[in-house]
Parts: C-alpha cells; sequence; structure tokens
C-alpha cells in the first residue's frame, strides 16, 4: 500500500495459544503487529474499544478473526478514505446467514447508509 502501518491484534481472553503467538508476532524483527491481551473474554465491543484506546494512526480498519470480510479488501477501503470519505465499509454479498440475521444486517446497512447520505449533502 505504501503507506505506514501497524497491525492490532487483540487476543480476548483466549484459552489456547493464541496469546503467545500474537506476542511472539509483534516481537518479530520489522512486524508492523501490535498485540493487545485482555485477561478474560469482555466480547467484540470491548475487545473493538481496546484497540481503539491504542491506535496511533489517522485511519483505522477493523476486521474480526473470522475473516467474515476479507482482508483482501483493505486496499479498496484505505482508496475510497483517500478520496475524502470520512467513513467507508463493506457490504457481505451471499451471506450464509438465518433469514433473520441478513435482514437486521440490511436494515443496519440502510439506516447507515440513509444517516451518511443526508450527513453528506
Amino acid at each position: 500500500m505504501g503507506k505506514e502501518y501497524e497491525i492490532l491484534l487483540i487476543d480476548d481472553g483466549s484459552s489456547d495459544n493464541s496469546a503467545h503467538m500474537l506476542v511472539e508476532a509483534s516481537q518479530a524483527e520489522n512486524s508492523h503487529i501490535v498485540s493487545i491481551l485482555l485477561n478474560r473474554n469482555y466480547g467484540q465491543h470491548s475487545a473493538i474499544m481496546a484497540g481503539f484506546s491504542h491506535v496511533t494512526g489517522d485511519l483505522i480498519i477493523t476486521l474480526d478473526a473470522d475473516l467474515q470480510n476479507p482482508p483482501e479488501e483493505i486496499p479498496r477501503l484505505v482508496a475510497k478514505a483517500d478520496e475524502g470519505y470520512d467513513v467507508v465499509g463493506t457490504v457481505r454479498q451471499n451471506r450464509q446467514d438465518s433469514w433473520f440475521r441478513k435482514t437486521a444486517s440490511k436494515m443496519i446497512n440502510r439506516l447507515i447508509q440513509r444517516h451518511h447520505r443526508q450527513s453528506d449533502g
């Protein structure tokens, strides 16, 4: 991408070897990884907020560990942000979720789009 970056990896109190792996990755030579270890499982929202409290850059991109949003989309998100947008995001296609989850997600995405269109104009 040709930009300075850091990758914050948050371990939300896992009971496997994940925390150790994150620390090793962050200590590697020329690593861009910052590991944040929470002492127990606080949940997704708290883990994201813990990451936000350690951010040093101007642009933040969040990804879940299950990679439901592919990291390959990051350059496209950065390019849109570079165009001057304050908020950029993706919408998953071909979801394998239940009807309820798909419907709820569509409603939230429409609300977000409507809000930001009104804010822009």
